[in-house]
């Protein structure tokens, strides 16, 4: 997201997804799969790659919304989630039963987890710390390969909202978050921008479709920043690509 200025067009509607909600939703997430992710990052104490960091986060994210609307067996089969992997070309992130899905129901993730990881994590008790044994679903693994097509990615997000739009044109619109440690190839930035333009034109009675980016530095840094104009952004082209492909912020 970036902050409103006072000339822009900001999404005109305000909801969560929750298990009080019977409404239709689609969320796509889109991360970089590229040979470039394979490169390492501290979170905590422990080395992680790129790739995985973003496959971590998405099945953390996907285990929390699940678990947020297990209470509710409309939601289970109305909110909808797309993932999208790109390389050097787009494809669906999802694995074993649902390959080559391009969204699919809360319920189908729920009955089709493709792997279980147990881990060891550290708890506070009041007897101190304490180390722990839990299973953390998965459905998405790292892949790091080729280049980093982003283009084609976007692409392929635009398709799917297009079908869902046609379907659910009452339904809140579509959310579109891309996650990337650094830029794109084969395409001027321009073009990508347009792409993402496009994609945030497609629009249900409630509002535009919604396209946030969240960036993995590549230094060590923990900061979190809405910029509200290009001037907040770190030097580098992609920085202000990205600020100029995403949804404003009110």
């Amino acid at each position: 997201f970036k902050e409103e200025s006072s000339s822009t067009f900001t999404p005109n509607h305000n909801s969560c997804i929750d298990n009080q909600q019977d409404d239709d939703r689609l969320l796509i997430f889109i991360t970089s799969q590229s040979s470039y992710t394979k490169a390492e990052k501290k979170i905590g104490k422990v080395n992680k790659t790129r790739a995985s960091v973003f496959t971590d986060a998405l099945n953390l994210a996907v285990q929390n919304i699940i678990t947020k609307c297990s209470n509710c067996k409309k939601s289970l089969k109305s909110i909808r989630i797309g993932a999208i992997g790109y390389g050097d070309y787009a494809y669906s992130l999802y694995n074993g039963k649902l390959k080559y899905r391009s969204s699919t129901t809360l319920n189908e993730l729920n009955e089709n987890i493709f792997q279980i990881e147990n881990i060891e994590k550290q708890i506070r008790t009041r007897q101190g710390i304490k180390a722990i044994t839990t299973s953390v679903p998965k459905w998405f693994i790292e892949q790091s390969k080729g280049n980093a097509n982003l283009l084609s990615a976007l692409n392929k997000a635009y398709r799917i909202v297009v079908q869902w739009i046609a379907n659910h044109p009452n339904a809140e619109p579509p959310i579109i978050i891309h996650m990337s440690d650094s830029g794109y190839t084969n395409e001027k930035h321009d073009k990508v921008i347009m792409s993402s333009n496009i994609l945030q034109s497609t629009f249900t009675s409630k509002g535009n479709s919604i396209f946030v980016n969240l960036l993995l530095l590549p230094e060590e840094s923990e900061t979190i920043l809405f910029p509200s104009s290009t001037r907040d952004l770190k030097e580098g082209v992609f920085y202000e690509t990205y600020y100029l492909m995403s949804s404003y912020l009110s």
